[in-house]
């Protein structure tokens, strides 16, 4: 018999069930990917993650993701969830200013930042731009968390924009308004980015996920990124929708990897200059989730990002794995 300790963690908010959800194990040490599947299916939340000892030496810890269904590499708001629990449960312990850890994946070394401030006033009270956190007895606001990334593969898309325009549900001038490409960023996946010109176009679009899902597997990406400069909130470079029907989700609520994408993209057509910036994210416009990104310039083709934001933890559970393969959830 095995217990599990699993937190159900909100990415990209500083409110319980806000943001996107990833659930975390953080002692899993021992247990087999069989068993960190069927805990997967059973709790049936889009993402989860299990941390253990590291096979490298440069790496802190080892990660990893799961669906409900399958195993895969790489994500960016599980894996900003995973290093929140590590924080919030002492695992890591925060300095003032910025700790950095290195964390194994199976697409690679990942390295990530916590920006902590100790003693800070906000602690206790939270907002949208810290979230209260303990670490080793010392009090303090975290005041983000950021994964390093760089892009440089930038593709064309084989699809004309009335096809794609049809497929989101839009009208082909939202896209030409823009005046800008539709292109394939690849970010550790392939991901089609998507220019339109209204917030309230991409707050009505209701996109055929079928459809989408075979074009991007025609395209041969795994995600669509559909944003507009015409942010919701004066703070925000950008308000974007996240939808992955190729790889079984429909529509993500907030994604690193595509926020990371969008910033490349802006940065590389001259949207906008290198910067720290927050974006907005999700369905819901009265819980959308704030990306933090800070795109530079690099030599050659590369574009130098890092992607994060907050979290907070809404609910932790127990799950005990028995003998006969049975789990229980309490």
């Amino acid at each position: 018999m095995k217990e599990l300790i699993l937190k159900q963690i909100d990415v990209f908010s500083t409110s319980p069930f806000c943001g996107n959800p990833a659930l975390v194990a953080t002692g899993a040490e021992g247990l087999s990917p069989e068993e960190m599947q069927r805990v997967a299916a059973e709790m049936n939340i889009l993402e989860s993650t299990y941390v253990t000892r590291p096979h490298v030496a440069d790496a802190d810890y080892r990660v990893k993701f799961y669906t409900p269904s399958s195993e895969y590499d790489f994500s960016g708001h599980a894996m900003i969830a995973t290093c929140f629990a590590l924080a919030e449960e002492g695992i890591v312990t925060l300095c003032d200013g910025i700790t950095t850890k290195s964390i194994e994946t199976n697409a690679g070394l990942m390295t990530v930042d916590f920006h902590f401030k100790e003693g800070d006033d906000s602690y206790g009270s939270g907002g949208p731009d810290s979230t209260p956190l303990n670490s080793g007895g010392v009090s303090g606001a975290l005041k983000r968390i950021m994964i390093h990334r760089s892009i440089e593969q930038f593709v064309p898309v084989d699809a004309a924009i009335s096809e794609i325009a049809s497929t989101l549900g839009i009208s082909e001038g939202e896209i030409a308004m823009t005046g800008l490409p539709v292109e394939i960023v690849f970010n550790g996946v392939y991901q089609l980015v998507i220019p339109v010109h209204r917030s309230g176009t991409l707050i009505s679009m209701h996109p055929d996920l079928i459809k989408l899902k075979l074009l991007n597997l025609r395209l041969g990406v795994q995600t669509t990124d559909v944003f507009t400069t015409d942010s919701l909130n004066n703070d925000c470079i950008c308000y974007s929708r996240h939808f992955s029907p190729a790889m079984g989700m429909w529509e993500d609520l907030g994604s690193g990897a595509g926020g990371s994408s969008i910033a490349a993209y802006m940065l590389r057509h001259g949207v906008i200059t290198p910067q720290a910036a927050v974006m907005e994210q999700g369905p819901e416009t009265d819980k959308l989730s704030r990306v933090h990104i800070d795109v530079r310039e690099t030599d050659g083709e590369a574009i130098a990002v890092q992607v994060g934001g907050l979290a907070v933890t809404s609910m932790t559970r127990t799950a005990t794995i028995h003998d006969n393969d049975e789990i229980i959830v309490v």
